[in-house]
């Protein structure tokens, strides 16, 4: 029958394995520190990997509200200069707001709706793929909706407001 080690060649023997431990971890920390020398050395020699150049997407040159030149010369010249236009991004769906301010002098709305909104506007949801043909197409119903009177107005104003532009010119 084998001898049963005693406490203290027990502990004897734990200490031995404990210093044992010790001496090896420290071996081992001092060995991966050259190792992790030697990656860090190569990885800032090693020919460095060119990355693609990135190519700033150009800012646009207006805001999202701002009216496009060719809606303004399409209102302009169905109309005249007096009647404002507003552009509004549609952003809940692929579109955008065209609206036609009506100057009060070719307005048919009442003063009690002026006082409710405080100007005559016309608006359509225009979807983008419409674009300046669907502009046009409400330039034309807005035109549409004026009495005849009010069409003379407005052609005259138009022929006025070139007049001026050419004289100023």
């Amino acid at each position: 029958m084998a001898k049963k080690p005693t406490l203290k060649e027990l502990e004897a023997k734990l200490a031995e394995v404990l210093k044992s431990n010790e001496e090896l971890r420290a071996e081992l920390t001092v060995a991966k520190q050259p190792v992790i020398a030697e990656a860090n050395m190569a990885a800032v020699q090693a020919p460095q990997r060119e990355l693609p150049k990135m190519v700033e997407a150009p800012k646009p040159s207006q805001d999202l509200n701002q009216v496009p030149q060719g809606f303004v010369d399409v209102v302009h010249n169905m109309l005249n200069q007096d009647f404002g236009i507003e552009v509004e991004h549609a952003f809940d769906m692929p579109g955008f707001w065209f609206k036609i301010i009506v100057p009060k002098k070719y307005s048919t709305a009442s003063e009690e709706y002026f006082k409710l909104y405080g100007r005559d506007i016309r608006p359509k949801l225009i979807q983008n793929a419409d674009g300046l043909d669907g502009a046009k197409q409400w330039v034309e119903r807005v035109w549409n909706s004026f009495n005849p009177d009010y069409k003379s107005m407005i052609v005259q104003d138009r022929f006025k407001n070139a007049e001026h532009a050419a004289i100023n010119s």
